[in-house]
């Protein structure tokens, strides 16, 4: 039974939460986010924290619709109906309150979750991901994928990639007519060194008629996956499309509503901030699909809970080769609220800290508005 000073010897999971806030923020990238559905300059959201114990939780609500979350105004509003009426109740029982997710607030329920498990895994003693994986394995590290952007500035940024050690380097496709993209692709091929493969995502940009067209072209290629391959593609489409490939296709903002009983695809795309928290996450790797953990470039704070989340689905891959996971997204913030994940060589160390392992800084500056 774990306790804190100060608690009178009430278990944390038990000692009344006594505060509740959300701290607004804006993180400017690096440079633009460009893909099939936009351009993102700038990531904002809110950082949960929540009091209980002696001990404080954090979470990230970072919406972004794009991605399948909830419109910002959305997610301010349930942040506003749900942390006030969390006050006098114990972590665990207010994790025990929360709906299903997703739920029509997934951004603000990963938020919540987050930190109510930051709460209960610190007071466990143990790290965040070993808590989420309960009494099955996890790992301490993972395998991450490098980030090339968009099929315009990947050749730059290549060398770049390469010098950290990826293994995979994720490719975004779709922002222009693949006859234009193709000899762009070429090239980057022809400049990959042995060993690395490309991870393409083209944000359901190709019709079914198009992906049918491109994916053998792709098949002669180091190519690791094609995520999102075509857009409002039906089931009997996808198995198609897969049967075309010789290698996984993923799914990612097109899973909502989709059966996964009997996939598809060879691989899904799990986002904690679209899911609805990295415990919700965790639950729906558990299926008969391969799974990717990635971010929203989101704040540290969200970064690490999606880390700590791919550790404990990681650890179901047993002694075998577990995907690459989409966590080296940090470096794309212009300024963070701490230090987020930073692979080493292609792989991200897990802090081996009770509970998240992130403080942020929630001084009044740049990175915090409101």
């Amino acid at each position: 039974m774990t306790t804190t000073p100060g608690d009178h010897n009430q278990p944390v999971g038990e000692a009344p939460i006594t505060a509740c806030r959300q701290v607004p923020y804006s993180l400017d990238l690096r440079a633009p986010w460009v893909d099939a559905r936009g351009r993102t300059t700038a990531r904002q959201g809110w950082i949960v924290e929540i009091r209980a114990g002696g001990l404080r939780g954090f979470g990230d609500c970072a919406p972004l619709v794009s991605a399948g979350t909830e419109a910002p105004e959305h997610a301010q509003a349930a942040l506003g109906a749900v942390l006030p009426r969390m006050e006098g109740v114990g972590p665990a029982e207010a994790l025990a309150r929360l709906p299903g997710p997703p739920g029509p607030a997934p951004a603000a329920r990963c938020a919540i979750e987050t930190a109510l498990l930051d709460l209960l895994s610190q007071a466990a003693g143990k790290p965040l991901c070993a808590f989420l994986a309960g009494e099955a394995a996890f790992r301490e590290q993972v395998e991450v994928n490098g980030v090339l952007g968009s099929v315009e500035t990947a050749l730059a940024r290549l060398p770049e990639v390469i010098a950290a050690g990826y293994r995979v380097a994720k490719l975004k496709l779709g922002t222009g007519a693949w006859t234009s993209e193709r000899p762009a692709l070429m090239a980057l091929v022809a400049a990959l060194p042995p060993g690395m493969r490309l991870r393409l995502d083209v944000n359901g940009a190709w019709s079914p008629e198009e992906a049918t067209a491109i994916i053998p072209q792709l098949n002669r290629w180091p190519v690791e996956s094609v995520e999102e391959p075509a857009g409002g593609a039906t089931r009997a489409e996808l198995v198609r499309l897969q049967r075309l490939a010789s290698f996984p296709l993923a799914l990612d903002e097109s899973l909502a509503g989709r059966s996964l009983a009997d996939p598809p695809v060879g691989r899904q795309v799990l986002k904690p901030m679209v899911v609805g928290g990295p415990a919700a996450l965790v639950r729906r790797a558990d299926s008969d699909i391969e799974s990717v953990v990635t971010t929203t470039i989101d704040s540290a704070v969200g970064a690490w809970a999606a880390a700590h989340a791919a550790a404990a689905v990681a650890g179901r891959c047993g002694s075998g080769q577990c995907p690459a996971h989409g966590l080296a997204t940090s470096d794309w913030l212009a300024e963070d609220l701490a230090e987020g994940p930073v692979p080493q060589r292609g792989r991200l160390m897990l802090p081996g800290v009770p509970g998240l392992g992130v403080v942020p800084d929630l001084r009044c500056g740049s990175r915090v508005s409101g």
